[in-house]
């Protein structure tokens, strides 16, 4: 039986399985991270709930009573699972520096943007990617990544 995943266009592929481009968002929610705070590592735990709050639109989770939103917090945990993957090509790609070894628990990892990695977001200027910068900015100073927060977008708290 021929898989299914593979029968889809490019381009849908494209518009639904953007690697390149969620590659592209991390970056530029590091380079938030690293401009609005003196810390100089963030845990991937700290990536995965601000990416996922502004990208799959959770932030309606820690507001409204909203059950439908399963579909979302199910991307939320696919991208769980994909930000090793990104992690791996930000590191490879030398844009990020990792506080922590391959055999760290991801809740004991830290990253950074690092020079390179700042000049590589930087030559992103398109409209998209500054609105996405400010929607970081808003969502970071404005919602606490903490363990409620956490609980509700994972679907674990209403």
């Amino acid at each position: 039986m021929e898989n299914l995943h593979g029968i889809a266009p490019q381009n849908i592929k494209l518009l639904f399985e953007n690697e390149q481009l969620n590659i592209i968002k991390v970056l530029s929610l590091l380079q938030v991270l690293r401009n609005r705070s003196k810390k100089k590592f963030y845990t991937v735990e700290d990536v995965i709930f601000y990416y996922s709050l502004v990208n799959f639109d959770l932030i309606k989770l820690l507001y409204e009573d909203v059950n439908n939103l399963v579909k979302n917090r199910n991307r939320y945990l696919r991208f769980n699972k994909s930000i090793n993957q990104i992690i791996l090509e930000l590191s490879n790609l030398k844009y990020i520096d990792i506080k922590g070894n391959l055999f760290s628990k991801k809740e004991h990892l830290g990253i950074r943007l690092n020079e390179e990695g700042e000049a590589f977001i930087n030559t992103f200027d398109s409209e998209y990617f500054i609105h996405l910068a400010e929607i970081y900015k808003n969502v970071i100073i404005n919602i606490s990544n903490n363990s409620v927060n956490k609980n509700k977008i994972k679907g674990l708290l209403k």
